[in-house]
């Protein structure tokens, strides 16, 4: 014992923090799959309208839309994330062309361009809630 601490064995004194090596860098490519999901309304006038009379609440009227294409309702009322990044990617390239941004920033700037690139749209799926 010295200094009031126990001896070390070899093993110990191996793994001891101050003899640590920091691991090298590496990089691998990876596949990244991320599920997002948003709320909408949505408008349509593909649907099937019924009217029909009931006794106690008068004339009705109730709408089908078993039928309808939400999909093609959606792609025709909304941006996709696709099309959002690419949005972003434009607006961030105009920003780095005609502001004078500092050095971080854009590098930071740059990275996000970068970031929106190789984003592909694996499904869509709109139901009606």
């Amino acid at each position: 014992m010295s200094c009031n601490y126990p001896m070390m064995s070899q093993s110990q004194l191996n793994s001891a923090p101050w003899n640590e090596k920091e691991q090298s860098v590496i990089t691998r490519d990876c596949e990244i799959t991320e599920t997002v999901t948003r709320k909408v309304t949505l408008a349509t006038t593909d649907y099937s309208a019924d009217s029909d009379y009931d006794d106690e609440l008068g004339a009705c009227s109730s709408v089908d839309t078993t039928e309808t294409d939400w999909v093609a309702e959606y792609e025709e009322q909304e941006y996709s994330i696709i099309e959002l990044l690419s949005k972003l990617k434009e607006y961030v390239s105009d920003d780095l062309r005609n502001t004078n941004h500092s050095p971080r920033r854009q590098k930071e700037l740059r990275k996000l361009l970068l970031v929106c690139d190789s984003w592909k749209q694996e499904d869509v799926c709109v139901e009606e809630v």
